[in-house]
């Protein structure tokens, strides 16, 4: 029985969380087909790898767990899919890609990412975009798996990959545990721990919360993005506007140029109606005409 819930809380959380990632890269890939292909195949292809994860968890579990059943079948699946991959080429260059997905999820990602970025029309922008949104998914992520302890990859003795269990960090607060209880028996007023075992509830729960905490950890990421890049535009908005500013003050207006030959001694005011080289007779002379 012990062996059964160990399994349960190794395999669980990745069975849960795989399934909804690939769900979350196949709408996303979809959704990029449009301006992006190269993007939005990939992100096909890391929902393929995400899907193998979680297959292989959950052939895993059944040997875990002694399921005799589930294991013949997954046994049978194995055998069924080794035989198309070994007589079709095509086949067998998706099986190694997946598997190779699968064993690196987050590198692919990464270099995802690179293609979306290589694919936007504002590079600078997209790029920040993408490593501070990935940046603080993988921080979160990271946290995430030491706070609920969820399973990690080592190798033994022998040199063979297995799954362990990391110290959950949950169960050293007195108030976590006393709130996990309080849930624990208003699911058990519900009777579902007569059809779903607790540990199978609390490891699916795992797996949950630890794709919330990705996705929480990508917004946030963004809404840094969009914060440090909608700082930049303001800061080189009023730059701009500083400059103009700047620019119209030393503007002087120039006096219009006068016509030197129009320029009148002030002394000399003549009669626009009088012609230049006519002299107006003065009263004097007006009278030794008479």
């Amino acid at each position: 029985m012990t062996g059964a819930i160990t399994g349960v809380a190794l395999y669980v959380p990745i069975i849960a969380s795989s399934g909804i990632f690939a769900m979350r890269r196949v709408e996303k890939g979809i959704d990029a087909m449009e301006d992006n292909p190269v993007y939005g195949t990939a992100n096909l292809f890391i929902a393929g790898g995400q899907t193998l994860k979680g297959i292989n968890a959950a052939h895993d579990l059944m040997n875990a767990t002694n399921s005799v059943s589930a294991a013949e079948k997954f046994k049978h699946l194995d055998k069924t899919v080794k035989g198309v991959t070994s007589t079709n080429r095509v086949m067998r260059f998706f099986g190694k890609v997946f598997k190779f997905i699968s064993e690196n999820v987050n590198g692919v990602i990464c270099a995802a990412s690179v293609v979306k970025v290589l694919g936007s029309d504002d590079k600078a922008d997209a790029a920040v975009r993408e490593i501070l949104g990935l940046g603080c998914m993988f921080t979160c992520e990271g946290a995430a798996k030491r706070v609920l302890g969820m399973p990690m990859t080592v190798v033994n003795a022998n040199g063979v990959k297995e799954q362990v269990l990391r110290e959950a960090l949950y169960k050293k607060s007195p108030f976590i545990q006393k709130q996990i209880a309080a849930i624990d028996d208003l699911i058990a007023q519900t009777k579902l721990y007569d059809k779903i075992s607790k540990s199978s509830i609390h490891s699916g729960a795992k797996g949950l919360i630890f794709v919330l905490a990705s996705i929480a950890g990508y917004k946030i990421g963004s809404k840094l993005a969009e914060w440090a890049l909608g700082s930049k535009e303001n800061k080189n908005s009023k730059s701009k506007k500083a400059k103009i500013s700047k620019h119209t003050k030393r503007v002087i207006v120039a006096p219009q140029a006068q016509n030197p030959q129009t320029v009148q001694n002030p002394q000399t005011v003549q009669n626009p109606q009088t012609p230049q080289n006519m002299q107006i007779p003065r009263h004097a002379d007006l009278h030794q005409a008479a």
